[in-house]
């Protein structure tokens, strides 16, 4: 479980109000069974900080190169009163998910009953088929937030990485976003 909790450890952060869109992982070697996951082939990690209390929707869908859907897993946990808290304690993951997945669909949907200020939720997604694709997901209802602070001010982007390895969101500029750039 050593590079599973690394890996949970290197988490990219999402943010409410953005849709999340990147190339999926293919031959990335699969952790082993976690919770309702029997096998977590190719997968990558997201957590949110959460800045306003309620539910939460995640929408979550992946598609093949020519826009077939392909199976989606994830599984979701929290609160937690940090990443590193979520990631640690001697074993992953720290107690059971909140949501969990593992049907053969190609769109999935996650759950967040009661989001809680300042709490963290960690999501998991695995593509089963190891068929390249796109992975995307993005908050679809409730009430609840993320906090975004992490965009540093920047409105308006897209998810976007080169490297399906780490699958580190990258920012695409808009003119909206360039002349809060200016000022």
């Amino acid at each position: 479980f050593s590079n599973l909790k690394a890996q949970c450890n290197q988490a990219n952060p999402f943010c409410t109000g953005t849709n999340y869109s990147f190339p999926n992982s293919t031959n990335v070697l699969d952790l082993g069974m976690v919770d309702c996951l029997f096998s977590t082939p190719n997968p990558v990690w997201y957590f949110m900080e959460i800045d306003q209390n309620g539910p939460m929707t995640l929408s979550i869908s992946q598609v093949d190169a020519f826009g077939f859907g392909i199976d989606v897993d994830f599984a979701l946990w929290g609160p937690y009163p940090s990443l590193a808290a979520g990631c640690g304690g001697g074993t992953f993951p720290v107690g059971a998910p909140i949501d969990c997945s593992y049907s053969p669909n190609p769109t999935e949907t996650a759950t967040i009953p009661n989001a809680q200020i300042g709490q963290f939720y960690i999501l998991l997604l695995t593509n089963y088929s190891n068929d390249p694709g796109t992975i995307s997901f993005s908050q679809t209802g409730g009430t609840g937030s993320a906090d975004c602070s992490f965009v540093c001010g920047v409105t308006g982007f897209t998810a976007n990485p080169t490297d399906a390895a780490d699958a580190t969101p990258t920012e695409e500029k808009t003119a909206e976003t360039e002349g809060e750039a200016k000022e």
